[in-house]
């Protein structure tokens, strides 16, 4: 904004042909550069960024208490998958908005919610309705995420390509601040 405002001095322009007539105009444009967070394209680039370090970190923990196979031979969880898709895609943007207000609250509830949510579904899982076959696989398979070298550079190429389109996302505003 500095930067603006400087380059607007340099040409003799006054500071309301950056600034504008009205401060909430410019705090709405400078809002939408930076990143157009309000966007469903950067939500979703950033989900897939969570998801992926989320599951790499997943396949890491298991692997760092069993000790016994290799990194690549690791199985997670298959459980682990859609909750590492609810907390990429809804857990973690949602405490991001109440760090964002300051909403304590919301900051504890949260992640507590979430931990009660996860355990009250495997506790029904594991009783009512455990002879149910989706359920015994939803419980007891494991997958790997990352079984070999390809896979984890496919994962890596996919979590450099979210942020890739989070950079674009950026750009195209930022253009389009300049322009206005």
């Amino acid at each position: 904004m500095l930067g603006y405002l400087i380059h607007a001095q340099e040409e003799d322009r006054p500071a309301t042909d950056i600034v504008g007539s009205h401060l909430s105009d410019l705090l709405a444009a400078i809002e939408d550069a930076h990143g157009n967070r309000r966007r469903i394209g950067f939500h979703l680039f950033n989900g897939l960024q969570y998801f992926i370090f989320l599951m790499f970190v997943s396949q890491a923990a298991i692997f760092g208490i069993r000790g016994s196979a290799g990194f690549l031979e690791t199985p997670i969880g298959f459980r682990q998958i859609p909750f590492g898709i609810l907390i990429a895609f809804s857990l973690i943007p949602l405490m991001r908005y109440a760090v964002a207000r300051q909403k304590t609250v919301i900051m504890v509830a949260l992640p507590l919610g979430f931990v009660g949510l996860y355990l009250a579904i495997h506790r029904i899982m594991r009783g009512s309705i455990a002879d149910s076959t989706w359920v015994q696989y939803y419980l007891d398979t494991e997958v790997s995420f990352v079984s070999t070298w390809v896979e984890a550079f496919l994962w890596l190429t996919l979590f450099v390509a979210a942020s890739g389109g989070r950079w674009l996302l950026r750009r195209h505003a930022l253009r389009q601040f300049r322009s206005t």
